[in-house]
């Protein structure tokens, strides 16, 4: 029977891994002591599952809602390149009511933007776009936390690509109606920002 407690406890250890490290492990590691049956660790993790999920989906309702393109612009044609590898897109808030609290930049490197564009198959260079189309794609997310007040606009910095051609597209936008705290917000006076180390809705 204690093969069995090692192999369910190692099998709930790994869920939390792969589903949410930390918060989920604790509430595991802690719901288990005194749990002596296979029904009760189940409740256990069960009961953890609920709570980080919750846990989850407060954070995200503190960001907002989601906004729809006519809320926001990347605008300008230009990279704007800055030191330490990074360069940036220039972000509007384009809505009249509207802060915008978080923001999902996905860049996609240009190799396989250009052969879906063109649609070629070997090019001049003698490249063949058709065996190389997966193998050339590369798409990096990154995750800001932002405070941009209607009509305001921010650089969003991003390690630079490893192309020189990229396409670039904001995935999610998250925001809420507009305070008159927003104006004095440390984060909303900077002109510009670096990405989060990690999503700050998980």
């Amino acid at each position: 029977m204690k093969w069995k407690w090692i192999l369910l406890l190692s099998s709930l250890i790994l869920c939390a891994i792969t589903a949410h490290a930390g918060v989920y492990e604790d509430c595991v590691l802690k719901g288990m002591k005194g749990v002596s049956s296979d029904a009760g660790a189940r409740l256990v993790a069960e009961a953890c599952r609920n709570k980080v999920n919750e846990a989850k989906r407060t954070k995200r309702e503190s960001f907002g809602s989601t906004l729809n393109e006519s809320e926001w612009k990347l605008v300008g044609n230009n990279n704007i390149i800055h030191g330490g590898g990074y360069i940036s897109k220039r972000l509007r808030n384009t809505s009249s009511s509207m802060t915008l609290t978080y923001i999902v930049l996905t860049i996609k490197d240009g190799d396989y933007h250009d052969y879906k564009e063109t649609g070629k198959g070997i090019d001049n260079w003698g490249i063949d776009w058709d065996r190389h189309k997966w193998e050339g794609e590369r798409t990096h997310t990154y995750f800001y936390k932002i405070f941009l007040r209607p009509g305001k606009e921010i650089s969003l910095m991003f390690p630079e690509p490893r192309t020189n051609s990229f396409s670039s597209e904001i995935t999610t936008a998250l925001g809420r109606a507009a305070k008159w705290t927003d104006a004095v917000s440390t984060i909303s006076l900077s002109d510009t920002i670096k990405p989060e180390p990690i999503d700050p809705l998980e």
